[in-house]
């Protein structure tokens, strides 16, 4: 073999080395139980002060009913600098006529939660228990309305994108399945970060709606029993999926 050739030979063997003793990249932590993982922001060039504004509202029989007195909390992911990514919280209440204002945003993907009811909260106090995925990509002055679906009317709402993730969530029993009542089903980019959650109604059924087509998982909650994780799959239209839960 010439020269060249055992030299070529050996750079490619030692390339080959060095990746496969590379220590793969960690994924985000699971915070505890229910709190949202920080998604993976893209690099954005830092700008701003940016506005972020709109009206909580639900839509019943009636029609439109803005919401007032709602948290709204702000998850805010964002890259000051090339390499660098950061995030914050911003919180805001709905005035009487269901408005939330929030100034001072950089350039960012902005996660909006607000709650259904003001007991609508999860284990560590945040409110991210609504049917609708919320996200807005803040670039300037942004307004942007949240619709959220009453617990009791598990309906799709109007004003969203179509595409919903909907199912019942049960225990077996001797007597055959019995719906659960009062689970928290989330949906999250696998290994990412939280997007949306939802309680099932006293028939165990649950609806998470406005999601984009994209991978998805879920994982679920219930008083008494052990929490549960789907499989992560591909969400290009609306999905049916029950959960069964176990003590």
């Amino acid at each position: 073999m010439r020269t060249m050739d055992v030299l070529c030979l050996s750079v490619l063997v030692l390339a080959g080395l060095a990746v496969a003793c590379q220590k793969p990249p960690t994924s985000p932590s699971r915070p505890a139980q229910t709190g949202p993982i920080s998604p993976v922001p893209q690099p954005n060039p830092p700008s701003g002060p940016y506005r972020l504004s709109g009206t909580v509202f639900e839509t019943g029989a009636t029609g439109m009913r803005p919401l007032a007195g709602r948290q709204v909390e702000l998850w805010i992911e964002y890259s000051p600098r090339p390499g660098r990514f950061e995030s914050m919280r911003q919180d805001a209440t709905t005035d009487e006529q269901g408005r939330y204002d929030v100034s001072g945003l950089p350039n960012s993907l902005v996660w909006i939660f607000a709650a259904p009811e003001p007991a609508a909260r999860d284990l560590n106090g945040h409110t991210h228990l609504q049917p609708c995925a919320a996200a807005r990509r803040v670039e300037q002055d942004t307004t942007f309305d949240v619709e959220l679906v009453p617990a009791d009317d598990p309906r799709p709402p109007t004003r969203v994108r179509p595409l919903t993730i909907s199912g019942i969530v049960f225990e077996t029993t001797p007597g055959g399945r019995v719906p659960v009542k009062g689970a928290r089903i989330y949906a999250e980019k696998p290994l990412d970060f939280v997007a949306t959650g939802a309680i099932s109604d006293a028939e165990g059924r649950y609806r998470l709606c406005g999601l984009p087509e994209d991978q998805w998982s879920l994982f679920a909650l219930a008083e008494g029993y052990q929490m549960w994780f789907g499989d992560p799959f591909p969400l290009i239209a609306d999905r049916t999926l029950d959960i069964e839960v176990r003590r």
